[in-house]
């Protein structure tokens, strides 16, 4: 939301100037329900004085009030340049998308964006003395500062970093003051390039980088755009890459346009049904989640010999094989694949399960969408090179070796 639509007391802070609260949810009108609940004056926050004797801003009502036809967006080429090929594929056809639904999209960009987004952020300067007053209001009376949290060691290895760097800061009113007016200056110069092009909003990937696995850093994030000129953006989905991934966009408004970038993003979620339910939410079965699935096999070819367990688990996304060779002379065996029947000339391989003489094997893989309906349709085949086997190998459906 804009900054001061909803309030943050009672948050624990990062930083009192950037902090906003805004929901998430499965779909735009539960959003709506949440920001109609949430938002509006509250004694306790100054920054909600924007809303002090006003209406409230009524997002549900609202959910109705812009059509898509008539929009004229700003596609922001500074978050463009750098993605990443299938998430740039997905966006460009979430473009086209909005322009058959009678949107105008516009290409544009902001002089020096870096240099004045890269100094206007303030959790630097802010989040000791806001973690410290949090803490003595909220916490026990043994935690009540940021020195409490280190010395007792009540932090994760993740934001070791972080947390002992705001430990050992020095205040620098100079520089957050600075801060502080880059702010102002960023929020001015995108307000004032959306006026010169007449847009209702800009457009632009929330992540430019393909999704990392958990637990690693995810590079790319544009989301600063937004929580450093505390104007309003609200990211939706807007479809998946080939192997399954989400692809999102995100619309940032006009301060205090909140209402204005639900009711797109209503109506863009209504216009294409952009969501898709995860893989590892498959139907329950009789209110029970299903049960992994394993298969065993055999396979005689030539003086090739090979067993393979395979099990599949939906829910945690991954195929466990074991696979054993059983030829007369193990360096029968040169190699053993798992390939998807495409009714290509040459079915892509998923993974190699056994290479030259290998004896036995076992691994993992990861249950993409593409792997599971293979699995679920039957059309996963065992591709096997060997002595007594063509020179192309065998691939051999997967229900026939059962």
């Amino acid at each position: 939301p804009s900054k001061g639509v909803t309030s943050i007391y009672g948050i624990m802070p990062l930083s009192h100037t950037q902090d906003v609260i805004g929901p998430l949810a499965r779909e735009v009108a539960d959003l709506a329900l949440v920001l109609d609940v949430v938002s509006g004056f509250d004694p306790q926050d100054p920054a909600t004085e924007i809303l002090d004797g006003q209406s409230a801003p009524g997002f549900v009502t609202g959910l109705d009030s812009r059509p898509l036809s008539g929009l004229r967006l700003g596609r922001f080429t500074d978050y463009f340049e750098q993605l990443d090929a299938p998430m740039a594929r997905v966006l460009e056809q979430a473009l086209e998308q909005l322009r058959s639904a009678g949107v105008e999209i516009v290409d544009v960009a902001i002089p020096d964006l870096a240099g004045v987004l890269g100094g206007s952020g303030v959790i630097g300067h802010e989040f000791r003395t806001d973690l410290d007053q949090y803490l003595t209001e909220f916490a026990s009376r043994e935690i009540t500062s940021l020195n409490d949290v280190v010395s007792h060691g009540l932090y994760h290895n993740a934001v070791a970093g972080a947390l002992l760097r705001s430990q050992s800061a020095v205040p620098d009113n100079e520089s957050y003051q600075r801060a502080l007016q880059l702010r102002l200056d960023l929020r001015q110069s995108i307000e004032t390039m959306m006026r010169a092009n007449d847009l209702d909003a800009l457009v632009y990937p929330p992540i430019s980088r393909l999704q990392v696995y958990t637990g690693e850093n995810q590079p790319g994030n544009n989301c600063s755009l937004s929580a450093n000129s505390g104007l309003p953006a609200i990211a939706v989905p807007a479809g998946f890459t080939p192997d399954g991934l989400p692809v999102g966009m995100e619309l940032l408004g006009f301060f205090q346009d909140d209402v204005k970038l639900v009711s797109i993003a209503y109506q863009w979620e209504r216009f294409v049904v952009p969501r898709r339910a995860p893989t590892t939410t498959p139907p329950l079965v009789d209110g029970l989640a299903p049960e992994p699935e394993s298969i065993s096999l055999q396979f005689n070819e030539g003086d090739v010999v090979i067993k393979l367990e395979i099990q599949t688990d939906v829910t945690r996304s991954r195929m466990v094989y074991s696979l054993l060779n059983e030829s007369t002379d193990a360096n029968d065996l040169y190699a053993a694949a798992l390939a998807i029947d495409s009714q290509e000339p040459a079915d892509p391989l998923i993974a190699n399960l056994a290479g030259p003489a290998q004896q036995q094997a076992q691994g993992e893989l990861w249950l993409s969408p593409q792997l599971l309906s293979a699995w679920q349709e039957h059309r996963l085949v065992l591709k096997i090179f060997g002595n007594g086997i063509a020179a192309e190998g065998i691939a051999v459906p997967l229900r026939q070796l059962q």
